[in-house]
């Protein structure tokens, strides 16, 4: 198939959006796993950052796709979670999400 100028930039558009929702998936399976509500959560990322910098709805809208995180953030969830960061963007659908530290 040809793309060409604007579509492009909509196949990465779509493409972008898959991920964000898959990473949204993969926060909530892990979130779950850990026994974790999104405000038992947040509470954990003040403790890895030092500050609070994210709310209850941050989370929700981050597990729901709509929030594009940073790759430092994304860092900071795994380690609240107690996973590895690769478990947050894998694509595939079965990924446990269970914790890894003791």
């Amino acid at each position: 198939m040809y793309f060409h100028g604007r579509c492009n930039v909509y196949v990465l558009f779509v493409l972008s959006m898959d991920i964000k929702e898959r990473i949204g998936i993969n926060v909530r399976r892990a979130r779950l796993a850990a026994r974790l509500s999104q405000e038992q959560l947040v509470a954990e990322l003040e403790t890895v950052s030092g500050e609070r910098s994210l709310d209850q709805g941050y989370i929700s809208r981050l597990e729901s796709g709509k929030h594009n995180p940073s790759v430092v953030l994304l860092w900071r969830i795994a380690q609240a979670l107690g996973v590895r960061i690769s478990e947050l963007v894998d694509e595939r659908d079965d990924v446990t999400g269970g914790p890894t530290r003791d």
